[in-house]
């Protein structure tokens, strides 16, 4: 029994808790973003056009890089978005540098700007959303806005409907300003995940064994499937314990009192969150499991005694959660869980039916998969 769990523990050390998504890193220095500043001619100073038959080239795109802000004790990770501009593959022709058409040029440019504040207002507010969907859409949007600012201001010419189109889109800018990122806690998020947790569990005995088995207290781990509000448990007990307190007759030899007693138990269970906030979770869970006892080796004996018993168990989990982790569409979570359940073991073959009382605290770590 006590192979079965070891193997366990060391199989779940070895799982991966939560499969990260990184974001593209906006790191190039020679690309010049939209907070910069408005154009300016030297911007388009390095390249002149050559033999291409259109006035100018911008060279611009969105790209995101992800940010941490701390709430207490949730970190979030989000994307946070930038509009640039590649001045090395942009150009205006020198016939047509001058600021009036480099209005038109950052009339075009604040487009692509209020593009980019619309999708990161998606991304904010659907933290599941494809980033990289939500990018090339708005960026579609802008490609096709470069068509109709071309036809109402003929292509740039026309300064006073320039001017229009600029205090237009100005105006538009104000009013969709970058949005603040507002936390979302995400209680009881809905999702799968799994998760992992150690520490000190005892099992004390009561009932018929309790006149015989002394309090048992060693390492206590397990596992944790989570889908929605609904947990399950598989966790384990390899304990030592005191002495034999009397002579205890199991066919076909009789336990003999100062015996010093190994013993363990390994469970499954279900449990469902009846409360889960940012710092705590409550969670009632009821299952079934083995329990067993060794009595060891002795130089009067040539090999050890195990028995084990059927039990069934209920009882509850209570986390504190010291760190957890929003990214946009998983949340991982560290936690002191403290664990106390009753349980009802049968031992037929020796004196019936007793119950023990089972606590431990630990650490939990978990991964959710966010919908």
């Amino acid at each position: 029994m006590k192979r079965i769990l070891l193997s366990g523990l060391l199989l779940g050390l070895a799982l991966p808790l939560l499969a990260q998504e990184t974001g593209d890193i906006f790191s190039d220095s020679s690309l010049r973003k939209w907070e910069d500043g408005p154009l300016t001619l030297k911007e388009f100073s390095y390249r002149t056009g050559g033999s291409s038959d259109k006035a100018m080239m911008l060279s611009y795109g969105i790209r995101w890089m992800d940010e941490k802000h701390k709430f207490g004790n949730t970190t979030f990770n989000y994307p946070v978005f930038f509009t640039y501009m590649n001045p090395y593959a942009s150009w205006i022709k020198p016939e047509y540098r001058n600021e009036e058409y480099l209005q038109y040029v950052q009339t075009y440019f604040d487009y692509v700007e209020l593009c980019k504040r619309r999708a990161q207002k998606e991304v904010l507010r659907q933290g599941n959303q494809s980033i990289n969907y939500t990018v090339n859409f708005h960026m579609e949007v802008a490609d096709g806005f470069y068509e109709t600012l071309e036809e109402e201001t003929l292509g740039g010419t026309d300064t006073a409907a320039v001017r229009i189109c600029h205090e237009r889109i100005a105006a538009e800018l104000a009013a969709e300003e970058n949005d603040a990122f507002v936390p979302d806690f995400k209680i009881n998020p809905k999702g799968s995940g799994m998760g992992m947790h150690i520490g000190l569990g005892s099992e004390l005995h009561r009932g018929n064994m309790g006149i015989y088995m002394p309090p048992l207290v060693g390492l206590e781990f397990g596992f944790d499937f989570f889908f929605n509000r609904w947990t399950i448990y598989w966790d384990g007990l390899l304990a030592f314990g005191g002495d034999l307190k009397r002579d205890l007759y199991y066919y076909p030899r009789t336990w003999q009192a100062g015996e010093s007693m190994k013993g363990g138990n390994i469970n499954i269970s279900a449990g469902f969150s009846a409360f889960d906030s940012q710092w705590w979770k409550v969670t009632p869970l009821a299952g079934i499991g083995v329990d067993f006892i060794d009595y060891p080796k002795s130089a009067a004996r040539d090999e050890k005694t195990e028995i084990a018993s059927f039990r069934a168990l209920a009882g509850v989990n209570v986390d504190y959660k010291f760190s957890r982790i929003v990214e946009k569409n998983g949340l991982a979570e560290s936690a002191v869980r403290f664990r106390l359940y009753g349980a009802v073991n049968s031992y037929p073959a020796l004196i019936g039916t007793s119950w023990s009382l089972n606590f431990s605290v630990g650490v939990n770590w978990l991964g959710w998969l966010i919908k």
